[in-house]
């Protein structure tokens, strides 16, 4: 994900690991060859992981294409896609000046980490090469950014971010058609309940993060609360933060969530989804590849899947969740003849070619446009496409709750939600605590 979420969750590593990438760094750097090797952690072969999948196989076209004059040296760990410690892993990385050339960070992870001072910046390289930098959407940067114009990260995808449904469970519960306005969301959820189905899945962390973000984004300013408005003042005193904050515990004290709804475990969230339990989820496209026509879904899942844009408060009110830039490949060189091999390696994985094989592969979209002929149209996942082209229709298009957040945030969320939905303390009081805790990080 970088905007995506990635199942994974790793125990610390240990400082010998650390000790031991440092030291394999260390010795690729003291090499004697006219071969510039650079290091990258986020490219590792990967049955279950089709994003680190595409990855290596990147690596290997990129390899052969270069052989004599550049080679990326692969480095296998355990936060090569994502999980609860991969910051600290870095961090610990940068305090001994090893950090790989090449790896993968969330923006939130990375407003952390670039405060090392050990990061590069792409920035220069954007202004050298226009032509580069004019291929990826406007905006695809602005989170990557920081005040002073550096550029620490080059943007992995452009997700529009719905919400899945069964359409079979619909029709056992009566209902003929995706709600387009949240009072009938609630009408419906009652019906899927009373048919024996949970009617929404969630896990207490990043699909109960997006309803977070729709909930708010459908309303009034609250695009531009999700963009930049979560370290700025009390959340407490935003109507559109209190109404979607209610709402959202209101369909866990309705009984509308599966009961396991609060570990933070994105796996509780999708299984009763795949296995045809619940009749909703908010998750990206990648969601079709790794899950819906997963080995764990009922047969002939996909058939019954329908992908909607989130409804809205009002009747022509919808909204989407459309993020570009959360997050992206960042460098740890600060050598030139491994920066050039980096930027080299940046130009190549986000050309049209490659870009349009990531999206194949992944089913998630690139930062990169693309202009696809018919029979390049008719390869992509029909489901993930209707949604890019809704984009453009809707009448609110917002981030989501991770683009602008600290991470100091998700840790008070994760340790504060279950306790509000429970009854242990009042809308102000939980929103003041995630107001403070976001507040704790500077931008």
């Amino acid at each position: 994900m970088v905007t995506r979420f990635r199942k994974r969750a790793w125990p610390a590593l240990g400082v010998a690991a650390v000790l031991a990438l440092a030291c394999a760094t260390a010795a690729l750097a003291g090499r004697s060859s006219s071969v510039v090797v650079v290091t990258c952690s986020a490219c590792q072969s990967s049955p279950t992981d089709p994003f680190l999948q595409f990855n290596y196989d990147a690596v290997q076209q990129f390899n052969a294409r270069y052989k004599g004059r550049y080679q990326i040296k692969i480095v296998d760990n355990q936060y090569a896609g994502s999980g609860p410690n991969r910051l600290q892993y870095y961090q610990r990385l940068a305090l001994a000046n090893a950090l790989p050339d090449l790896f993968l960070l969330q923006r939130s992870e990375l407003q952390t980490l670039e405060t090392t001072g050990k990061l590069y910046n792409f920035a220069p390289a954007l202004r050298a090469d226009r032509r580069w930098q004019k291929t990826f959407y406007p905006g695809s940067f602005a989170a990557l950014t920081d005040a002073k114009g550096r550029v620490f990260a080059i943007p992995e995808e452009r997700d529009s971010i719905g919400i899945f449904y069964n359409k079979s469970l619909f029709a056992k519960a009566g209902i003929g058609s995706f709600p387009t306005t949240w009072s009938a969301f609630l009408q419906d959820c009652r019906k899927l309940k009373e048919s024996g189905s949970i009617c929404f899945a969630m896990d207490g962390n990043w699909v109960t993060l997006l309803m977070w973000a729709n909930l708010i984004g459908t309303q009034p300013g609250g695009a531009q609360f999700l963009l930049s408005g979560t370290r700025k003042g009390d959340y407490s005193s935003n109507p559109a933060v209190v109404k979607a904050t209610e709402f959202l515990k209101r369909l866990h004290t309705s009984g509308y969530v599966n009961s396991d709804a609060f570990t933070g475990d994105y796996n509780n969230a999708a299984t009763p989804f795949v296995q045809g339990q619940a009749a909703m989820i908010a998750n990206g496209p990648w969601m079709v590849q790794s899950d819906i026509k997963g080995k764990n879904a009922v047969p002939n899942l996909y058939s019954q899947i329908g992908y909607a844009p989130s409804p809205g408060w009002t009747a022509k009110g919808g909204g989407l969740i459309v993020v570009a830039g959360n997050g992206g490949w960042v460098s740890g060189t600060h050598d030139p003849k491994k920066e050039q091999a980096v930027l080299a390696f940046m130009k190549f994985i986000t050309s049209p070619a490659q870009s349009f094989a990531q999206t194949l592969k992944t089913g998630a979209y690139p930062s990169v446009q693309l202009t696809l002929k018919p029979p390049q149209l008719a390869k992509l996942e029909p489901l993930a496409y209707r949604l890019v082209r809704e984009s453009g229709k809707v009448k609110y298009t917002y981030t989501d709750a991770y683009f602008a957040t600290p991470a100091a945030f998700f840790q008070e969320w994760t340790n504060d939600w279950p306790s509000y939905v429970q009854g242990a303390m009042n809308t102000t009081d939980f929103l003041g605590k995630l107001s403070a805790a976001a507040s704790k990080t500077g931008p």
